[in-house]
């Protein structure tokens, strides 16, 4: 099992990924008269034999957000297939070095909150300036690599339990508060 992949962008032509993993190539083409995109994208052995391929409309939008949609597509195919060592590459002009990993729940624990928190909201996107009071030392810990003791986010999680029984989002309150109710070492940051 190769570590990790490859990447390369200085070739003129296509390149295998490295043993092990799947290449993954996606491009978006919008029309410049009426705005009109579509998206495709092919996924590789490391043979360079083909896995699957796809093409879609996506309505109009801008070449930004079509990329997005052709990486998003590409990510669900990869999934849905049970690849999960993959390298996608992309020809946007929107340039961006990009690096996705796993993390675990304890080392990604503000954005879990918040993806929790946002099951709550009704009102669609959310964009928050500044971090929410009841996450601050969420924030200060993980940026100072301090331990978090899991018990400490009981009152937390219990909050937004309780939001959700009173909404009757049930089972999303009963997942939160197992989520916390088995807690006893802290968890490290980083």
């Amino acid at each position: 099992m190769s570590s990790s992949p490859s990447v390369h962008t200085k070739s003129l032509q296509w390149s295998r990924s490295a043993p092990g993993w799947i290449k993954g190539n996606v491009d978006a083409s919008v029309h410049t008269a009426n705005g009109l995109a579509a998206i495709g994208g092919v996924m590789r052995d490391a043979n360079g034999n083909w896995i699957v391929g796809f093409t879609r409309p996506v309505g109009r939008c801008s070449v930004l957000l079509a990329e997005l949609w052709a990486l998003h597509d590409m990510l669900a195919r990869t999934w849905s297939f049970d690849f999960r060592r993959v390298v996608i590459e992309t020809d946007c002009l929107e340039k961006w070095d990009l690096v996705v990993c796993h993390s675990p729940r304890t080392c990604n624990l503000l954005a879990n909150m918040l993806a929790t928190w946002g099951r709550l909201n009704s009102q669609g996107v959310l964009t928050l300036s500044s971090p929410p009071s009841s996450l601050l030392a969420v924030v200060e810990a993980e940026k100072n690599g301090s331990r978090i003791n899991p018990l400490e986010l009981q009152g937390w999680y219990g909050n937004v339990a309780a939001v959700c029984f009173a909404l009757r989002e049930d089972r999303v309150a009963v997942e939160l508060l197992e989520m916390v109710s088995d807690a006893t070492e802290p968890v490290g940051i980083g």
